[in-house]
């Protein structure tokens, strides 16, 4: 073969390299964009696969998953059922009706798809705001690999209250799982945005009144325990502070920032309204950081909106 000949050859081999140098540049210009969300996400099934290897099993990993994949199956839901117990289900009939198809599922299969829904939720709250401010990358993964790997709800929460401001029918997922945040209606209120009150309070009461056609007597058996459990002196959590003193921190918090427009503040205010607070808890604040960077509102899809006009004088 002539030098002529190899001509061809020796620019096919080249562009391949180029071609291979430039898909490594832009591989680890992703990472180094993403890195907090892919931690977070790595970190998350980590401590998923840790807690189905390891026996006896870590202490708190998955421990709220397997209790909603055994409501999933269960019988008589409030049984036993005590607030800030570990294994015990707390949440409305509506919420153990959503998730009844999970007992179809082997324990493996839910609890690594609950892990799942979790990380893709984690992710859309989080890219915008590390992209904004990469010093965020590290506590906004802390805080999804905490709630993740506890396998709670409490990045959903954070996402619900996001997606709240353009849909306030999504306040209904914070009244029928933790109850009390649902007096951060109060922001509403204060803005006079009495349709959108309306929408939350609407479309809770439409999800109960379809939920007690199948299961009335669970709505009731629900309700009498958060009435005999539900006193606020005694819930704190690992929070020493009863929810009798953060409740009107909160409620004051949530008057202010809705006077003053600041959305990002609202969430603080959940997570004092929460019954009870753990460390995987503050997944919340999810929630402000992608409010206090991008303050519009976002819709279901997470496309964000213009902002709405600030409150009345």
């Amino acid at each position: 073969m002539d030098a002529e000949d190899r001509t061809p050859l020796r620019t096919a081999r080249a562009t391949r390299v180029s071609t291979a140098g430039m898909v490594s540049d832009a591989t680890r210009s992703w990472l180094q964009a993403h890195e907090g969300v892919v931690v977070m996400a790595l970190g998350a099934l980590l401590l998923v696969a840790v807690a189905q290897l390891r026996e006896p099993a870590v202490p708190w990993l998955t421990w709220d998953s397997h209790v909603y994949w055994q409501a999933a199956l269960a019988t008589d839901l409030y049984a036993g059922a005590l607030v800030g117990d570990i294994g015990a289900y707390l949440y409305s009939p509506a919420f153990a009706q959503l998730i009844a198809p999970a007992g179809l599922l082997p324990w493996p299969v839910f609890v690594f798809g609950w892990a799942l829904l979790g990380i893709a939720v984690a992710v859309a709250l989080c890219a915008r705001p590390i992209a904004r401010h990469h010093a965020l990358w590290l506590p906004l993964a802390a805080l999804g690999i905490m709630d993740i790997g506890a396998g709670n709800i409490n990045v959903l929460l954070a996402a619900a209250i996001v997606v709240g401001f353009r849909w306030p029918g999504a306040w209904s997922f914070l009244i029928l799982t933790k109850v009390t945040p649902g007096l951060a209606l109060l922001w509403f209120a204060v803005r006079r945005e009495w349709s959108a009150l309306a929408a939350a309070l609407g479309v809770t009461a439409l999800i109960i009144g379809i939920s007690a056609v199948f299961e009335a007597s669970a709505w009731l058996d629900w309700a009498t325990m958060l009435l005999s459990q539900g006193n606020p002196h005694e819930l704190s959590g690992d929070l020493a502070v009863p929810a009798h003193v953060r409740f009107p921190v909160a409620l004051l918090l949530v008057a202010w920032a809705a006077r003053t427009d600041r959305r990002w503040v609202l969430p603080i205010s959940v997570l004092l309204l929460m019954p009870v607070i753990w460390p995987n808890t503050l997944a919340l604040l999810m929630a402000s950081a992608t409010l206090a960077v991008a303050p519009q509102e976002a819709d279901a899809r997470g496309r964000l909106l213009p902002r709405r006009s600030a409150a009345p004088a």
